[in-house]
């Protein structure tokens, strides 16, 4: 009949829907916590991305000294949050992020979820 058999590819790329700015939620947001605290990180996703309960959601930490953003590495988590992966737990993200290593100063915080859109915020820790 002249039918051919032909194959395409694409890509598609899912980005989730965590509102405006870095999505995640205080007391982290962009505020001035205490050094050796264990601290709640947590986000909700929004719109249609509400539903998701299984994605990949990392941190990251970065020190940041007269505005130059330094190595990043992974958040050190206490106990329940072991390594640098959130967990969903009744319709939010979580992560229990221990601070008690830390020195004094201004950290970059970043929020990975795989989807290519970067998530930060500034945190400044005090003693």
């Amino acid at each position: 009949a002249g039918n051919l058999s032909q194959s395409r590819s694409f890509t598609i790329t899912v980005r989730y829907n965590l509102g405006t700015g870095s999505g995640l939620e205080r007391p982290v947001a962009n505020e001035s916590i205490r050094r050796g605290t264990i601290y709640t990180v947590s986000f909700k996703l929004s719109g249609g991305s509400s539903t998701v309960t299984n994605a990949t959601a990392t941190l990251w930490l970065a020190p940041v000294v007269n505005g130059v953003v330094g190595t990043e590495v992974a958040t050190a988590g206490s106990g329940t949050t072991p390594g640098n992966a959130m967990r969903h737990s009744f319709g939010q993200y979580v992560y229990f992020w221990d601070t008690r290593t830390l020195a004094p100063g201004t950290y970059r915080i970043r929020l990975d979820l795989g989807d290519g859109v970067t998530r930060t915020v500034t945190v400044r820790i005090t003693n």
